[in-house]
């Protein structure tokens, strides 16, 4: 194996254009932001989408600093095409650059359209070529951006010669030239599995003869990213087969249209696949090929030619097509662009039903769904049943290409009925991250370590950043923050942003506060005796959480026997003859104010008490007796909750 000259991983950035009344996206990140694990060496892949259709933007260019402070550039778009940045329609191009792992900045954006340039400057001025991009400014610092080299990875080329499987134990595995899977031999990549290919050198890709199945999990896809899976040659008697479930794939291509494909079948089911560069060649398949429940994004479609001696059945079902790129030419034979283009049908047949198309247009001469012509057999292809999001019917047979356009073409797809809403089998689009566990506060003496952490769920890739006081902290970017040696500079409000394609989410502020005074709790510990309570007073002078435990069975863990099996906790305020609340086993949700208030940590399960309440200025009583009305020595404990 040869190290790459150059890895195809890509990194994706988000910069915002602002207006007074709007926010709009013109550079859309779909995966990989900060902190991106990569080898030196990686490139980075900027995603340009114009937004609204009146900003015509024909051409963008971003300057990025290096750690050297040497200026890098990249560039998106053509000169003199009007229509160079469709409306919502995403771009990728990639920064040639030898990225050295370091911190990364966006220090220029330069946008063209008929007017001119308009040059964006990291420190807030603008040189206008413009006047229509007068009122939009970048948020240059979300698209800051670090590399880092992985712990490990393992380097991937030539022929494989025996069952394989990769595991996250190997992962990433990069391939550094053409892999070949031959005829009889089965590569499996398992769950969590992270694929790279050289999006710089195509001729580099995976060639299956034999059979490749990708196995993610929907809660722990594999990530394919820069990877070209293109068909080899199988046999009449042990065709070629692909199958692919739950992946993550950006960039790169799955069976390119020009790839060969006799004797093979392919399947795709459960996925995320955004940027393709090329259509999903389903060429001459020798078994029935199924697609469902995936999400293409800006993407190509498929290229679909059936029969040939093999009566097979392509099934595209309860996909969603977002921003599908378009064949603009209704004269060109073999334009593949399209969501899906059938260019022979001489025995097989197409079912697509039940997709859901979004931000789909009509435009002069550009189609969605497409018949070959000159002659080509094409019957058979079913396309009922699909949901169009805001099209009429009549909006949607102009995206069509049959003979109700041209007598060139020989028959007429059939797309009526529409569905008038997305069918509850197809995943809905991709959203902002979830956060499912937000951090918690911390009460810290000096020189403590503590971690928050959060929790989100997403299957895209998210970046994190977490902020002190609303200022982000330099290289805080993954899921916990660790806070070691505290002192009172650490101290203050923290937050994380998460970020993935498709939206940003705050979490929930939360403290990390410096201990004010040596007396962090009181304690008692004594024999309870039936009718005897223990009874702890306490007196406040402003309003505060308190935590009061009463633990019996966790003396245990101290070497202390005799205990009472079930303490109950009871808490009064002055004056009062019944009790405010009663707890009598305490509730898992505590666990982490107790964490935050350093009190030690119960059994879960256990028949120890707690319970946490915020007193205004008085007096009260806990009061600890046995639960079961067995003696046995307990312990009360009052803590200042954060």
């Amino acid at each position: 194996m040869v190290l790459p000259r150059r890895l195809g991983l890509a990194l994706a950035v988000l910069l915002s254009i602002a207006t007074a009344s709007a926010q709009h996206s013109l550079l859309k990140q779909f995966y990989r932001v900060t902190p991106t694990q990569v080898a030196p060496g990686a490139n980075m892949a900027f995603h340009v989408q114009a937004t609204p259709a009146s900003f015509p933007v024909q051409r963008v260019s971003v300057t990025v600093s290096s750690p050297t402070g040497a200026p890098v550039f990249a560039t998106a778009g053509s000169d003199g095409s009007t229509t160079g940045f469709s409306d919502g329609v995403a771009y990728g191009f990639t920064l040639n650059y030898k990225f050295a792992p370091g911190h990364y900045k966006v220090t220029e954006v330069q946008v063209t359209d008929n007017a001119g340039t308009t040059s964006f400057h990291r420190d807030g001025t603008v040189t206008y070529g413009t006047a229509g991009l007068a009122t939009h400014t970048f948020d240059f610092a979300d698209a800051d951006f670090d590399v880092v080299a992985p712990a490990t990875m393992t380097l991937v080329s030539g022929l494989i010669t025996h069952d394989t499987t990769w595991t996250t134990a190997g992962s990433p595995y990069v391939l550094t030239d053409k892999l070949i899977v031959p005829v009889g031999v089965t590569l499996t990549i398992a769950e969590g599995v992270i694929v790279v290919g050289d999006n710089d050198f195509p001729a580099a890709p995976l060639e299956v003869s034999g059979h490749v199945i990708i196995a993610g999990t929907a809660t722990n896809p594999v990530r394919l990213e820069g990877l070209t899976l293109t068909s080899g040659h199988g046999s009449v008697g042990e065709p070629s087969l692909t199958d692919i479930s739950h992946a993550v794939v950006l960039r790169g291509g799955v069976w390119p249209e020009n790839a060969l494909f006799d004797y093979g079948g392919l399947n795709i089911r459960d996925s995320y696949l955004a940027d393709l560069e090329n259509s999903i060649g389903v060429s001459y398949p020798a078994a029935d090929c199924t697609f469902e429940r995936n999400v293409f994004v800006s993407s190509s479609g498929f290229y679909i030619g059936v029969g040939n001696g093999h009566a097979v059945t392509v099934t595209i079902k309860n996909n969603v097509f977002y921003h599908p790129l378009l064949s603009y030419n209704e004269l060109d034979d073999y334009t593949s662009t399209g969501a899906i283009v059938c260019w022979a049908n001489d025995g097989g047949r197409i079912n697509a039903n039940y997709n859901s198309f979004y931000g789909v247009h009509w435009y002069t001469r550009a189609y969605v769904l497409k018949l070959p012509r000159l002659g080509l057999p094409s019957s058979d292809f079913d396309a009922t049943n699909n949901y169009w999001d805001t099209l009429t019917a009549t909006d949607v047979s102009r995206l069509i290409l049959d003979s109700t356009v041209s007598t060139d073409y020989h028959h007429v797809i059939p797309y009526l009925p529409v569905l008038t809403a997305p069918d509850p089998k197809t995943p809905p689009l991709p959203d902002a991250p979830t956060i499912t566990t937000q951090p918690t506060p911390k009460l810290l003496s000096p020189g403590d370590s503590t971690t928050l952490s959060i929790a989100a769920a997403t299957t895209l890739e998210t970046a994190y950043q977490w902020k002190k006081d609303g200022v982000a902290i330099a290289g805080a970017t993954g899921s916990t923050l660790t806070l070691t040696n505290f002192s009172a500079a650490q101290a203050g409000n923290y937050t994380v942003t998460l970020t993935n394609g498709w939206g940003t989410v705050t979490s929930s502020e939360v403290s990390a506060s410096a201990l004010t005074s040596w007396l962090t709790n009181v304690s008692v510990r004594a024999a309870l005796q039936p009718g005897q309570p223990l009874i702890v007073g306490l007196t406040t002078n402003r309003a505060k959480s308190i935590l009061m435990r009463a633990a019996g069975p966790a003396l245990r863990n101290f070497a202390i026997s005799g205990n009472t099996a079930n303490p109950a906790l009871k808490y009064f305020p002055s004056g009062a003859t019944a009790p405010t609340i009663v707890n009598d086993d305490w509730d898992s949700s505590l666990s982490a104010t107790f964490d935050a208030t350093g009190a030690f940590g119960l059994a879960g399960g256990s028949k120890d008490s707690a319970l946490i309440v915020t007193l205004p200025p008085g007096i009260y009583s806990a009061q600890v007796s046995s639960g079961d009305g067995t003696t046995g020595a307990a312990l009360v404990e009052v803590y200042e909750a954060p």
